[in-house]
């Protein structure tokens, strides 16, 4: 099967066809803008490149990107996006539609099957083995998590790109 076209421009990547841009959005990828154009987000980009799934066109250069050189595109913007694109790339492989959140949780994660029939199951922050965190930020999304009844993980990735999942809860003595 042929690659679907996704163009960088602007610092955005679109799906301009509209036969491609419903499929993918059916599965759970990108956000909608009008009727027709579709918006992936970079970890969406690179998984669907990483599939074979979308070919990066760069509107500029008018050239098709590499993963690699789409891998570097992307983290002059986002300096761990290697390892938000594992968790993610993890979480879909397993049959989870997740979607980018906001600041203090990365993905919000839907149970198999579900995503827009229920709201999302789980909250996933990720950490990387050896970089600093602040623990007050985590049991702070933690509470806000519980407050909308989702379960909150914690994705611990390690120096080699192994992934640990551990949920949260809070417990009253």
């Amino acid at each position: 099967m042929q690659p679907f076209t996704a163009v960088l421009t602007q610092g955005a990547v679109v799906i301009p066809m509209r036969s491609e841009a419903d499929s993918l959005f059916n599965d759970g990828y990108g956000t909608r803008e009008g009727n027709s154009v579709l918006t992936l987000d970079p970890c969406e980009t690179l998984y669907n490149m990483d599939r074979g799934k979308v070919a990066l066109v760069d509107e500029d250069a008018n050239e098709k990107l590499s993963f690699q050189e789409a891998l570097r595109l992307f983290t002059a913007d986002d300096p761990s996006i290697w390892t938000r694109f594992i968790v993610y790339r993890d979480l879909r492989t397993r049959g989870f539609v997740a979607r980018k959140a906001g600041e203090a949780v990365d993905f919000v994660v839907y149970e198999r099957g579900m995503y827009r029939k229920q709201p999302p199951r789980y909250h996933v922050r990720i950490i990387s083995e050896g970089r600093p965190g602040k623990v007050e930020a985590i049991l702070d999304e933690l509470k806000k998590t519980e407050e909308e009844g989702c379960d909150f993980k914690l994705a611990v990735v390690d120096r080699r790109g192994d992934i640990v999942y551990y949920s949260l809860s809070e417990k009253m003595f």
